[in-house]
């Protein structure tokens, strides 16, 4: 069953690569996947959890803002794991299995966030959404970074 345009310009609208879209075309669970993904990723009571480098802490123990910047190699992007699909030790274990170095998983909340989310899904990390900094005004920006710096707690146990 091919989708519809409308469907394609959904799975566009939720972050799916054109390779991505032609992938799920005849995949009828995929599509179902990725718009209940976007259910959770628009609920203004989300969470998301962030990795952070160690050098992205402060030695009293506070974040920098380098730990929520988005850098180019991102497109602009902070990348988060949606807390829906993946818990906080899930997030860390999976990140520290790349080969990845992470001080812990930072719970961040979808209502402190003015940016746009959107669903980067991958086969390996299916919980991997983006923040697109880039859609925001550089002051505001600041501003997102200053709030997400300040009330992002760490949450795993590990």
């Amino acid at each position: 069953m091919l989708l519809e345009q409308h469907e394609v310009d959904e799975l566009k609208n939720v972050g799916l690569t054109e390779a991505e879209i032609k992938a799920c075309q005849n995949v009828e669970s995929l599509k179902e996947l990725v718009f209940n993904l976007r259910k959770d990723v628009e609920s203004s009571d989300s969470i998301f959890y962030r990795q952070v480098h160690p050098t992205s802490i402060n030695t009293d123990g506070t974040l920098k803002r380098s730990a929520f910047e988005p850098t180019t190699k991102d497109g602009g992007e902070t990348s988060v794991n949606n807390g829906a699909i993946w818990d906080a030790n899930k997030s860390f274990e999976e990140y520290k299995r790349q080969g990845l170095i992470s001080a812990g998983s930072y719970e961040i909340q979808k209502s402190w966030i003015t940016a746009p989310i959107y669903i980067r899904y991958l086969v390996s990390n299916p919980a991997h959404c983006g923040i697109h900094f880039n859609k925001l005004e550089k002051n505001d920006k600041k501003m997102l970074l200053d709030i997400l710096v300040k009330k992002a707690k760490k949450a795993n146990t590990n």
